[in-house]
């Protein structure tokens, strides 16, 4: 149950473009009621990016949506977890 990695496509970003030639830290969120954590954003192209958490997520779902915030908690984007 426990990933420590995740795949997203249909990737929205918010007032921004995908940042293709370097890696994004930012705190992501896996579902509604679950609490943000740090990973590390690598985008393989505008609409796609591998996810690495710093700590082993629970049960991440295929279908559902990740969120990403900055360190203010602003959202930075989402997609739908592959």
């Amino acid at each position: 149950l426990l990933q420590r990695e995740i795949h997203c496509s249909a990737i929205e970003w918010m007032g921004m473009t995908a940042p293709t030639d370097k890696a994004l830290r930012a705190r992501v969120q896996i579902r509604a009621h679950h609490t943000p954590v740090m990973g590390t954003i690598c985008c393989s192209a505008q609409e796609n990016a591998r996810i690495r958490f710093d700590e082993p997520v629970r049960a991440p779902a295929p279908g559902q949506y990740a969120v990403f915030y900055d360190e203010k908690q602003r959202i930075l984007g989402s997609g739908v977890i592959q």
